[in-house]
């Protein structure tokens, strides 16, 4: 009978990602920018025990201000199109 063991991972870090986007024109397809911006979760030099929930809120962490940047540029946008049809 084989019993279950259970594993726990640790690591100093939750580890990296990057962000590729392409900006399109929605009416001539034309590509108006890239983008390609690498970020890393914070590392605090100690092990820690890494989890499903960790490495979520680490993702979260390391996305915020990618979501925080694209919305300030979506509200900028917004604003000036509405100023340029008064």
């Amino acid at each position: 009978m084989q019993s279950s063991s259970r594993n726990n991972s640790y690591s100093t870090t939750a580890g990296s990602m990057t962000l590729y986007m392409k900006l399109y024109d929605s009416e001539t397809g034309d590509l108006l920018a890239k983008a390609l911006d690498p970020t890393s979760d914070r590392d605090n030099g100690m092990m820690q025990w890494s989890t499903s929930t960790s490495n979520r809120a680490a993702a979260r962490r390391m996305m915020k201000p990618w979501a925080e940047a694209l919305r300030g540029g979506l509200d900028e946008s917004r604003r000036v199109t509405s100023q340029d049809k008064e």
